[in-house]
């Protein structure tokens, strides 16, 4: 989770509590189950965003995740 300080100031407020803390929750506890469709990335895009990584990953400019 992160903020951007200059919109929202140095003392954010935020608390992520889970439940159960124990046993540690895993991811599929965390995600929403049902999300929208505008969320999810096409098969042609992911592919657009593999080769342009690859691309620049292969000219050393540090591009990745």
């Amino acid at each position: 989770m992160g903020f951007d300080r200059k919109k929202y100031g140095k003392n954010v407020e935020f608390h992520f509590d889970l439940t159960p803390k124990f046993p540690r929750p895993v991811m599929r506890d965390i995600l929403d189950k049902n999300v929208d469709e505008k969320y999810t990335l096409s098969d042609k895009f992911w592919t657009y965003l593999q080769n342009y990584a690859a691309k620049h990953k292969a000219a050393g400019n540090g591009f990745g995740d």
